[in-house]
C-alpha cells in the first residue's frame, strides 16, 4: 500500500500554503496525488536523462529528485539559501512515501567542477577559487544559533558516513563532539601515547563553531563559464568547530583531488596543523576514514 507520512513542513514560497500539512484541505490532498506522481516519475528521468546517481534524478527540464535524504540535509539547503548569497539548488518539497524520503529540488543546468577543471585556463580556475572563497567566507560568518554547539541546521542531529553510518549528536559543547570523535582516549590509551600531546594541545583550546560544508570537493561545484551557479550536497554540512572545513580539505582531499585545486582553496584560509594531525591519527588509529 502506497503511504505518505503526514509530517509538518515548509512550503516552497510558490505554494499556496505553508507550515502544517492539513490533510483536509483539497489543496493538501493534491499535494499528495502529485508526490505520488513525482515518485512514478523517477524511472521514465532515468530512461531519458540518464542515472545521476545511485539516489539523484533528473525528472524533467527543471527538476531533481534526491531519494533516502535525512531532513537535515534540507534544514542545511534552507539556511543557506534563506542567509547567504550562495548559489544553492532551491527546495520544491521534502516527503517520505513507503518508508523512503525525497527530496524535490530545482535541476541546474550545468556541469560539475570535477568535469570541466582540467580544461580550463589558469585565470578561470583562479576565479573559480576566489569565488568559492567568498562562499566560505560568507558560512563561517553566519551566527549560530547556539553557540557552541556542534549540530545541524535547526538544532537536528549531524551526520557524516565518514565518522559513522548513523546521525550523531547534537552536542552541547565541542568538547563532547571531541569525545565522541575519540580525543579523551587518544589522550589516555597507553597505544597512544606518541599522539598525546597533540590531543592535549586540542583538550586546551577554545574553539568557536561556524558553519562548514563538509565535502567542498569539485563533484559537489557546478559551474557554468567559469561562475559557480551551485554548491550542492549539504547532507555532512552544519555547525562544526571552526577548524572543520580546513581539515577536511586538508586530510579528505589532498590526495584525490587535483593540487592546484586543494592548495589553491586551502592557501587563503586559516590553517589548523594541530587539529589536523589529531585527526589524521584518529584515522589511522580508529577508523580509517581518510
Amino acid at each position: 500500500m502506497n503511504t505518505t507520512s503526514r509530517t509538518s513542513i515548509d512550503l516552497p514560497p510558490s505554494s499556496s500554503s505553508a507550515g502544517t500539512f492539513n490533510w483536509d484541505s483539497p489543496f493538501n490532498l493534491c499535494l499528495s496525488f502529485h508526490r505520488k506522481i513525482l515518485t512514478w516519475l523517477i524511472p521514465l528521468g532515468v530512461w531519458r536523462y540518464g542515472p545521476f546517481g545511485p539516489s539523484v534524478f533528473r525528472i524533467g527540464p527543471r527538476m531533481m529528485v534526491k531519494s533516502d535524504v535525512r531532513y537535515s540535509e534540507v534544514a542545511n539547503m534552507q539556511h543557506i539559501a534563506s542567509n547567504t548569497s550562495i548559489p544553492v539548488p532551491r527546495v520544491r518539497d521534502y516527503f517520505v512515501s513507503n518508508g523512503r524520503s525525497y527530496l524535490v529540488m530545482d535541476y541546474i543546468d550545468a556541469p560539475t567542477l570535477l568535469g570541466v577543471w582540467d580544461t580550463l585556463s589558469p585565470l578561470e580556475k583562479q576565479s573559480i577559487l576566489l569565488q568559492l572563497q567568498e562562499h566560505l567566507v560568507q558560512l563561517r560568518q553566519l551566527t549560530p544559533p547556539h553557540a557552541g554547539h556542534v549540530e545541524a541546521a535547526e538544532g537536528l542531529p549531524c551526520w557524516d558516513p565518514r565518522l559513522r553510518s548513523t546521525p550523531f549528536g547534537p552536542f552541547t559543547s565541542v568538547k563532547d563532539f571531541h569525545e565522541f570523535l575519540g580525543h579523551d582516549y587518544m589522550r589516555t590509551a597507553e597505544n597512544c601515547r606518541e599522539y598525546r600531546a597533540v590531543f592535549e594541545e586540542c583538550a586546551r583550546r577554545s574553539y568557536k563553531t561556524m558553519f562548514t560544508h563538509g565535502d567542498l570537493a569539485p563533484r559537489n561545484i557546478l559551474v557554468k563559464d567559469a561562475k559557480i551557479v551551485g554548491l550542492i550536497d549539504w547532507e555532512v554540512s552544519g555547525w562544526y568547530p571552526e577548524y572543520w572545513e580546513y581539515v577536511r580539505l586538508r586530510n579528505a582531499f589532498i590526495k584525490l583531488l587535483p593540487e592546484d585545486f586543494v592548495e589553491g582553496l586551502l592557501e587563503p584560509m586559516t590553517p589548523y596543523p594541530t587539529e589536523t594531525k589529531a585527526e589524521a591519527a584518529l584515522s589511522e588509529l580508529l577508523e580509517g576514514r581518510y
